[in-house]
């Protein structure tokens, strides 16, 4: 009697211990688009991708994406596909961007703009390609020193620009040299030196077919014998020490072999500014620049 209640209960034991097998979770390929595209869709399993793209969900539960794109808000939708609905459309709400203070204060700079969508997605015309062509971009619009302060529209500036050459004058977007924020050590691997104009710019432009397009957007200053583009790494109290002088960005220039040059300085050098002087303790009457012709 014993044995047999023992059996029992071990074979009890084993029926129990069987483990149970899950029905197989049917899922559906659902198409995500978005307006615009190129949205990052993630999910909490792993799955991530940009749109347009497929992702395979669960028939039986809702899936949690989260939608994210730069210069818009993150969002997150539940989302069950059925058989008659296997696609999910997103339309992206664009983020202000956050505005610079242009405080003069040392302790208060503010923060610089983020990426602007309206810079993203204006729509430009579109030039005949120019193969031989080369650009240099600068944007500079986070400065280091206390006294100096940030340029908000710079870095947009900058952005949309390099669109422009690449959209509608039609140079390869391989030799588009673009640079945010450069120091005095860039502008002079960008353009040259007193001494030598070989740099960047010489050295990716075929030489007697291309033109030469330069924009720079940020500070500009003034001292007693030339104008500066000013560096982000700038001491405005020696602006003629850390000044990048456009003396020698003409006359580089000039030294070049090319079709065309075009030179655009988007800066103010009457040493004003949103935030207050650049050169501090300094009348602007006192401060006058004597600069050569541009070159031919």
């Amino acid at each position: 009697m014993i044995k047999r209640l023992m059996g029992a209960l071990l074979v009890g034991l084993i029926v129990v211990a069987q483990p149970v097998v899950a029905a197989e979770e049917k899922r559906e390929q659902v198409q995500v688009t978005s307006d615009p595209s190129g949205a990052r869709i993630s999910m909490r399993s792993g799955q991530s991708c940009f749109t347009p793209c497929f992702l395979n969900l669960s028939r039986k539960r809702e899936s949690l994406l989260i939608v994210s794109k730069r210069g818009f808000r993150t969002s997150e939708i539940n989302f069950r596909p059925t058989r008659k609905q296997k696609k999910l459309h997103v339309s992206l709400i664009a983020q202000p961007d956050m505005e610079l203070s242009l405080s003069s204060s040392n302790h208060s700079k503010g923060v610089v703009w983020s990426s602007n969508s309206l810079i993203e997605n204006f729509k430009l015309p579109q030039g005949k390609a120019n193969a031989d062509d080369l650009a240099v971009i600068v944007g500079n619009f986070h400065y280091r020193h206390a006294d100096l302060p940030n340029v908000a529209p710079a870095r947009n500036d900058a952005r949309i620009m390099r669109r422009y050459v690449i959209e509608t004058l039609g140079i390869p977007t391989e030799n588009v040299i673009y640079k945010e924020n450069a120091t005095y050590a860039d502008l002079i691997a960008l353009f040259g030196d007193d001494d030598s104009s070989k740099s960047k710019l010489t050295s990716r432009i075929k030489l007697g077919k291309g033109r030469i397009f330069i924009y720079y957007s940020g500070h500009g200053a003034s001292g007693e014998a030339s104008s500066f583009l000013v560096p982000i790494d700038a001491d405005p109290s020696f602006i003629e020490s850390v000044g990048y002088p456009i003396e020698w960005l003409y006359r580089n220039l000039s030294q070049i072999e090319a079709v065309e040059r075009t030179a655009i300085l988007e800066s103010c050098f009457s040493g004003n500014s949103h935030g207050g002087r650049l050169i501090k303790n300094a009348s602007p009457i006192a401060i006058r620049s004597s600069v050569k012709p541009v070159p031919d």
